[in-house]
């Protein structure tokens, strides 16, 4: 018996609800004039904004939190990880989370050199 490679299908994770706790829809907010400019002077297509903004935010919360760096916040690298994130692919920060705390322990245990 011959077994069939499994495809590999983009798994979306989705909303379990789009209503508030207290039961009130959940609305979209409209793009601010200063936001629009903003898109339109880079070029970004009114169907990409949403995509844009959340890679923009996944790059963000990366640079802080998962791959903290010292001089720079945001670094052109993250931004791939951040795009495959928002795109919904599959993509595991386990070890990149499990070095940075490993890394902060380290600098808490060592003394500081004088």
């Amino acid at each position: 018996m011959i077994s069939q490679p499994h495809e590999n299908k983009k798994k979306v994770s989705r909303s379990k609800s789009t209503q508030n706790p207290d039961g009130s829809k959940i609305k979209a907010r409209d793009w601010s004039c200063r936001e629009n400019m903003l898109f339109a002077e880079l070029g970004i297509r009114n169907d990409l904004k949403d995509e844009t903004y959340l890679v923009a935010f996944l790059s963000c919360l990366l640079c802080l939190f998962v791959f903290p760096q010292k001089g720079s916040f945001l670094r052109p690298g993250v931004f791939m990880a951040a795009s495959l994130m928002a795109t919904g692919a599959i993509y595991s920060l386990a070890v990149q989370v499990f070095a940075n705390i490993y890394h902060g322990l380290g600098l808490i245990i060592k003394p500081p050199i004088r």
